[in-house]
């Protein structure tokens, strides 16, 4: 259960982010938009900021084939993508 809700938040920050600005992105927005209370936000994370480091170390195969897709519905066709793989220690 813990890790669902973790997943949740992080999945709520995202959707949230594509809708809107960093500044407008609040604790209280992402534990709305997730169904779960801010208590249980800062049970994993001490800031937006956490979050948003989480996000930037994060990526999955079909996250990179959605942001190709989109990239190329949006007309870009001339896309170039660098794929960084952190440490273990990172």
């Amino acid at each position: 259960m813990k890790k669902e809700a973790k997943k949740k938040l992080y999945e709520s920050t995202v959707e949230l982010l594509k809708e809107s600005d960093y500044e407008d992105l609040t604790v209280g927005k992402i534990c709305q938009n997730a169904c779960l209370s801010r208590q249980s936000f800062y049970l994993y994370y001490h800031s937006k900021d956490d979050v948003l480091k989480e996000i930037g170390r994060l990526h999955s195969a079909q996250m990179t084939k959605d942001s190709m897709r989109l990239a190329r519905e949006c007309g870009f066709d001339n896309i170039n993508m660098d794929i960084i793989a952190g440490l273990p220690t990172d």
